[in-house]
């Protein structure tokens, strides 16, 4: 496995990008030692996460070293996941059960809505109240009481 002081150090550290793509080996370390992430084994080899795509759109070969460093990683998260199973941690038991065997957290809420008749009568009983004297009075009432007025007492 290639170390950190192997690998060619970042462009603003004073190196120049590589022309062109580190051999095979050097690649396949780079990015199994940096889980497959493009951003990091841009940042290990010195060039942009764009050039590091590219390779990887380009060669197949460089897809299944990207393919393989994810895999491999997640054998490793499933891996840690069991062990925190084993060890009772709640958090990875129920991770491991909403993802494998289906569990879903519910909120159950109970919403009553009255019929759509009732809703319609209340609508028209309004407008009848609205339309009347004594309704324009209740609004004259509601829109003193809102500007801060005594109700019942007349614009002046």
């Amino acid at each position: 496995m290639t170390t950190d002081s192997q690998i060619p150090p970042l462009k603003k550290e004073g190196i120049k990008r590589p022309r062109r793509r580190p051999n095979d080996e050097l690649l396949r370390e780079v990015i199994q030692s940096r889980a497959g992430i493009v951003a990091a084994v841009a940042q290990a080899l010195g060039v942009a996460p764009r050039t590091v795509r590219g390779w990887r759109e380009r060669s197949p070969r460089v897809r299944q070293m990207f393919d393989e460093a994810v895999s491999d990683t997640i054998d490793l998260a499933e891996s840690r996941l069991l062990q925190g199973i084993k060890k009772g941690n709640v958090a990875c038991i129920i991770f491991y059960l909403k993802c494998k065997a289906g569990w879903r957290e519910r909120s159950e809420v109970e919403v009553t809505v009255p019929k759509a008749q009732e809703i319609q009568e209340g609508i028209e009983q309004a407008k009848r109240i609205i339309a009347s004297a004594e309704g324009a009075g209740l609004i004259n009432n509601l829109l003193a009481i809102a500007a801060g007025r005594e109700p019942g007492v007349p614009l002046q």
